[in-house]
């Protein structure tokens, strides 16, 4: 299964974590530490993030909740910067990614006033692309 954020057991653990080194660099990000902080501001089930990863839908649009979550996430894990990918994290996080999954979702919700809800826009433009199409396309 593709992964955008690896789900664990106590998601909705609410305690406060340090927020150093949970940046991701070109070796990766503690994901477990990620999804603790944002959760820690951003509290969703554990259902939400696995109905994600599996279909690449929230099953909740209206609350916004879910998007800022995946925001803060792909923020603090290094994903994604100033509306860039990083391609590096990408294959290590979403493999297989296909050829054009970069420049192409790095343009979705380019015109979205709402930051988590363009955040939204590009992890599921990526999510869509690693489920659907990956099989029949070129790894970037």
């Amino acid at each position: 299964m593709v992964n955008i954020v690896r789900p664990q057991s106590n998601i909705n653990d609410n305690e406060q974590n340090n927020q150093a080194g949970v940046f991701g660099n070109e070796q990766g990000f503690n994901y477990e530490e990620v999804a603790k902080i944002c959760n820690a501001t951003f509290t969703i089930p554990l259902e939400y993030i696995q109905q994600f990863n599996e279909t690449a839908e929230l099953p909740n649009t209206t609350d916004k909740t879910g998007m800022c979550f995946l925001r803060c996430y792909m923020e603090k894990s290094g994903l994604l910067r100033n509306w860039q990918l990083n391609r590096s994290l990408i294959r290590q996080t979403m493999w297989p990614a296909t050829g054009d999954s970069i420049p192409v979702c790095e343009k979705e919700g380019f015109n979205e006033t709402c930051p988590c809800k363009r955040t939204y826009a590009i992890a599921k433009c990526l999510m869509i692309r690693a489920i659907v199409d990956a099989p029949s396309k070129p790894i970037v």
